[in-house]
């Protein structure tokens, strides 16, 4: 009883549990980079407070990003993959994707 326009259980069962794995990673490593570097008084230096600001981008991309492509990639035929909702979702990627970008320009 497969849904037109969906993936078998099988494939969306793999879909979710890299994403989950991916997510996860993403959140574990940038919290203890966030924590070592505000934690320890001797790492706050500009290098690494450049450090945590990258943290600071990944775990907003992991936040915004890896949740909607996860949708995106098991609904093929979604009801809201209009032009607007592509709008908005292209959007929250730029936006994430320019934050390390963005950071590195104001280093310099």
């Amino acid at each position: 009883m497969e849904m037109e326009g969906s993936h078998s259980l099988y494939v969306a069962a793999c879909y979710i549990l890299a994403y989950f794995f991916i997510f996860l990673l993403c959140m574990v490593g940038n919290i203890l980079v966030c924590l070592i570097v505000l934690e320890n008084r001797r790492m706050r230096t500009v290098t690494n407070l450049f450090i945590l600001n990258l943290a600071i981008s990944d775990l907003l991309v992991g936040i915004f990003c890896i949740p909607t492509t996860l949708v995106d990639n098991l609904i093929t035929e979604f009801f809201l993959k209009t032009q607007d909702f592509t709008l908005v979702l292209t959007f929250f990627h730029m936006i994430c994707g320019m934050a390390a970008k963005l950071q590195i320009r104001n280093q310099r």
